[in-house]
């Protein structure tokens, strides 16, 4: 039967009236469970500037952190937890053909701050940029398995066959071979969307007036000053918007000087660097750890992170397995860990014990300098050598590359000191002979990144292999098992790991015991496994 018109204007006005509705009730059904008010401004004092804030450039922990809130990716982490979640996507991916096509639905509304949209075209070319050799990404690695990514890398062809947009809000993955790190990789800040017209416009520039789509927008960066993030009132997901108005990020304050202001109320995080550096200088951390008046400031977590020192193992005479163990020998681990006030638990391989791989029955490498002169003399060197130890300048990095350093002369390695700034390091820790050693750190959720950064010779020209390790049989363990299901791979990452630490290009050194120094009217806040700071879970109380 019809209806009369009245009647049925009427009935699409409920619908329209009831869409309004669902479409903010995310957002005020989180706000009134967690008790939280929006608004507000919270201050964070660091120790030194971010590197970049160009997805595909950034890869140090400070610009992932806050790249984390400007750019949006398909995929993202469970804030506080390894797991794997929908972000820019609607769902997680429909994955067929064997485990080498992944299907992903890009949620509509999605917007940069310029008003170009967030789709699968803007996608698509960011990934593609990540390849262009002219990009000089870090993060190459992380698509060399999609189809066709080798060619259009050699100019042989104009587009990744591997990529296609299907449609806007649709694109889809083609695998070479199934890769079962591949959702962890989309995760990356370094595979979020960027705007083409923004980027070419701006070039260079992109690096520090980034355009983005995230839970904040950069409002502005003034080099060795500091910071401002605000809220994007444009954001497509009111559930998971920001709750501050503003973010101001101070660069260069002494960790000393930021305790004190924390304490004062002046400001609400001492957050060091974010890469390594200390929120709490070694020098105050007892006596702050001890006092009762702290204690509702102080949070901390064992982070899957995992501290080693790298040796390039084609320099000479470092290219002689024998120095390189004797040098693992050399180095007085629990000394390290005793500098850091124990925020740090000693390290017997690579993967962090809170990932799949870890392989309780490695054991922890010896501190023995008889055994490291024995091996000197055996390998040709019995008076030592000169070297090199690279570290950057952020507290308690110096205080561990000084140890090191004392280690080794005592077995006649004279180690010259490189303290450069983060961005510096950042250079050479990436650029292959940039340095013979060096002290590095991965941070992340995925483990197989664990592996195959540090071991696999596919990463040394991406800059993530820094050691230059490449010893075929592990190249062929982790190959293969980059194509299992997990449960399946951990095996073969045991016995890659087994291998390879009797090769000694890295010796592992402390798992991270993070503490953060955080006024108490600050909500939201914990330390997350990957991102350290969730800036978007904040609110004031």
């Amino acid at each position: 039967m019809q209806q009369p018109a009245r009647h049925a204007s009427l009935v699409a006005l409920m619908f329209v009236l009831l869409a309004s509705l669902l479409a903010v009730a995310p957002a005020a059904r989180a706000g009134v469970r967690a008790g939280i008010h929006d608004g507000g401004t919270a201050i964070l004092d660091f120790s030194s500037d971010p590197v970049s804030m160009d997805p595909a450039i950034a890869a140090d922990g400070y610009s992932l952190t806050i790249l984390h809130v400007l750019f949006v990716t398909l995929l993202t982490n469970k804030p506080g937890t390894t797991t794997v979640v929908p972000w820019g996507a609607t769902e997680m991916p429909t994955i067929t053909n064997g485990g080498k096509r992944y299907v992903v639905h890009i949620h509509a509304g999605i917007k940069f701050s310029d008003g170009e949209p967030a789709d699968a075209h803007a996608f698509k070319y960011s990934f593609e940029r990540i390849l262009i050799p002219a990009t000089k990404s870090p993060y190459t690695g992380s698509l060399a398995g999609v189809v066709g990514a080798s060619d259009f890398v050699a100019g042989k062809a104009k587009s990744v066959a591997g990529i296609k947009v299907l449609d806007p809000l649709t694109i889809q993955f083609d695998l070479v071979q199934p890769d079962n790190n591949f959702l962890y990789d989309i995760t990356y800040a370094a595979l979020s969307a960027v705007p083409q017209k923004a980027v070419e416009a701006a070039g260079a520039k992109f690096a520090t007036h980034p355009t983005g789509d995230g839970q904040f927008i950069l409002q502005n960066w003034t080099s060795g000053v500091g910071m401002t993030l605000v809220k994007n009132l444009h954001y497509f997901d009111a559930a998971t918007a920001g709750h501050l108005d503003k973010l101001l990020l101070h660069t260069n304050v002494p960790t000393n000087l930021a305790v004190l202001q924390v304490e004062k109320g002046m400001a609400d995080i001492s957050a060091g660097d974010v890469n390594g550096g200390d929120g709490i200088p070694l020098s105050l951390f007892l006596t702050i750890k001890n006092d009762p008046r702290w204690k509702s400031y102080l949070y901390h977590s064992t982070l899957p992170e995992t501290w080693f020192f790298v040796m390039a193992m084609r320099d000479k005479p470092l290219q002689n397995v024998k120095v390189r163990q004797a040098i693992a020998y050399a180095i007085n681990r629990q000394k390290i860990v005793q500098i850091l006030n124990g925020r740090g638990v000693l390290a017997s391989q690579i993967m962090p014990p809170s990932l799949p791989g870890y392989d309780p029955s490695i054991p922890q490498q010896e501190y023995n300098p008889a055994k490291a002169r024995k091996l000197l003399t055996e390998a040709g060197f019995p008076h030592g050598f000169q070297t090199s130890i690279t570290m950057f300048t952020t507290p308690p990095g110096p205080q561990e590359a000084t140890s090191i350093q004392y280690d080794l002369a005592q077995v006649g390695i004279q180690a010259v000191l490189r303290i450069v700034s983060l961005a510096q390091y950042s250079t050479l820790a990436a650029t292959p002979g940039g340095s013979p050693t060096q002290i590095n750190d991965w941070l992340a959720i995925e483990p197989a990144l664990f592996m195959n950064w540090t071991y696999n010779s596919n990463e040394i020209q991406a800059g993530n292999n820094m050691a230059e390790f490449a010893v075929p049989q592990v190249d062929a363990l982790l190959n293969k098992a980059q194509q299992l299901p997990l449960a399946q791979a951990v095996p073969l990452w045991q016995r890659a790991q087994r291998l390879a630490i009797s090769q000694y290009g890295y010796v592992p050194l402390y798992y991270g015991v993070e503490y953060d120094f955080v006024n108490p009217r600050i909500g939201g806040f914990q330390i997350d496994p990957n991102f350290l700071y969730e800036y978007q879970q904040w609110y004031l109380k």
